[in-house]
């Protein structure tokens, strides 16, 4: 990559690929010194494209080698943790409380790790090792230094990235991984309200969940959300076994409350001037930072395509206090 090249990344994200002449390019995004505050990375991305340096005609692409040598001279903060979840739990209230502090860069369900991740699935001849490289200079990238406050990132996966974990903890191998859970109930009943991805067939890779292309047609959605569920309980307990830096939190708990114990977990310090955010921040809607949050729980008989998932709830709940 020559000098002109590297000037012109400069401040820019990788954020898209593309197929040109059977070749796959990478789009960057210019983000300048935007810091990355909102709920998810998706919106960030729609703040950022209003910018002058992101019009049509200063579109830059590249191959993708040039996302590793990009990233070698990045100024990074440090990885604090990684934050799993099995949607609608938490998670999203969790990765704002943790943004609202100057030193935390979160990068919240960023959309390119993801298209990275499932890369493999759509183009069978690119290989994974070279993806888990893509993804590790990319990290680094949305990682940088913006401030000089910035000390440390955190990640908030897609709930499906469970299902990634050990390429997570192949590139982080001492970082802490939280495992945010919540009763399934409660869960199907905020997916009825709005699904996610991973709530409608179709939509993402049958494979990733270990499903059959057939168990992709499904037409009730709720049990199709049940059986991810499923895989999603059952992936959370087997990482609990056996990763010994992997810490469990039931949304029951209280997102505020996950907070204060993660930045203990982690030994970081918790200001007067923290705590009054999370107080603050707290009391409005995850997604919709305007609105205050209200919740009214409608189901309370577990319906048979959640079964199976309740289960595994109940198992995983047994052992929450089990956090080494």
């Amino acid at each position: 990559m020559d000098a002109d090249t590297a000037h012109n990344l400069e401040k820019r994200v990788p954020w898209k690929l593309k197929s040109s002449n059977n070749k796959l390019l990478c789009e960057w995004l210019f983000t300048g010194d935007k810091e990355f505050t909102e709920p998810f990375f998706d919106d960030t991305i729609n703040i950022c494209k209003r910018l002058s340096e992101n019009r049509k005609e200063q579109i830059i692409n590249t191959d993708l080698n040039t996302i590793t040598e990009q990233s070698r001279n990045t100024e990074t903060a440090s990885p604090a943790a990684i934050i799993f979840h099995v949607s609608r739990c938490g998670s999203t209230l969790l990765s704002q409380l943790l943004s609202c502090d100057k030193r935390n860069i979160v990068l919240s369900e960023v959309p390119f790790f993801d298209e990275l991740l499932r890369l493999h699935f759509k183009q069978k001849d690119v290989d994974f090792s070279d993806i888990e490289n893509y993804l590790s200079a990319s990290i680094r990238l949305y990682a940088q230094k913006k401030s000089i406050y910035s000390k440390f990132f955190f990640i908030k996966t897609d709930s499906w990235h469970l299902h990634f974990y050990e390429t997570y903890r192949k590139l982080f191998p001492s970082v802490p991984f939280i495992l945010l859970y919540r009763n399934p109930l409660e869960v199907i009943e905020s997916q009825q309200k709005q699904r996610g991805l991973q709530a409608i067939p179709g939509i993402l890779e049958p494979e990733i969940f270990g499903f059959s292309r057939e168990r992709n047609n499904i037409a009730d959605f709720d049990a199709y959300m049940g059986d991810v569920l499923t895989t999603y309980f059952k992936k959370t307990i087997e990482i609990k076994a056996k990763d010994t830096i992997a810490f469990s939190f039931n949304y029951s708990e209280g997102i505020p409350t996950i907070t204060r114990k993660l930045y203990q977990l982690l030994n970081l310090s918790l200001d007067a001037n923290m705590e009054e955010m999370i107080n603050k921040r707290s009391l409005y809607h995850a997604k919709h930072p305007q609105q205050v949050f209200t919740e009214q729980m409608k189901l309370n008989k577990v319906p048979s395509y959640l079964e199976q998932a309740f289960l595994l709830f109940q198992e995983l709940d047994k052992n929450k206090h089990n956090n080494r």
